[in-house]
């Protein structure tokens, strides 16, 4: 909490959309005190929560990712990696990556690290972890695809 600052209140959102208090710190020098900023945090809450609920909150909902017969093929390609990955590490599949980020990997065939962190739903950290072996799929599939062309 800052100096000076006799409460702080921090709140987040989750990734569905829901809000919690993520941390409510009182620096209260009495239980008078304390009784005091409990109220006003409470008021303070409850603007908040108004605000909140005024809003309209719609989920973008992402156009279905339509994919061709050579990138359904990649995208099984992708799967079958995925869950590998996922018996070998005792995960759940969905934890590696998504089915709308493989579709999106799929469609846009990444050959670079810096192209597939540009793709929704892979960071740095998920790329340091899984995506050389998802980028040799990827370079496989297309090396595959020219040569039969």
């Amino acid at each position: 909490m800052e100096e000076g600052k006799k409460f702080d209140v921090e709140l987040k959102q989750t990734v569905k959309g829901s809000w919690y208090i993520g941390s409510l710190k009182i620096g209260a020098d009495s239980v008078g005190e304390l009784d005091k900023f409990i109220d006003s945090t409470i008021a303070f809450l409850h603007t908040k929560i108004d605000k909140l609920n005024k809003r309209n909150f719609k989920s973008e909902t992402l156009p279905a990712i339509e994919l061709n017969d050579e990138e359904k093929i990649l995208f099984e390609k992708l799967r079958s990696m995925r869950m590998d990955i996922a018996r070998s590490e005792n995960i759940p599949p969905y934890i590696v990556f998504h089915d709308s980020v493989l579709k999106r990997l799929a469609k846009t065939k990444p050959m670079t690290k810096e192209e597939m962190i540009q793709i929704d739903g892979i960071g740095e950290k998920n790329f340091d972890k899984y995506g050389i072996y998802f980028l040799k799929v990827i370079r496989d599939s297309s090396s595959n695809a020219e040569n039969e062309r």
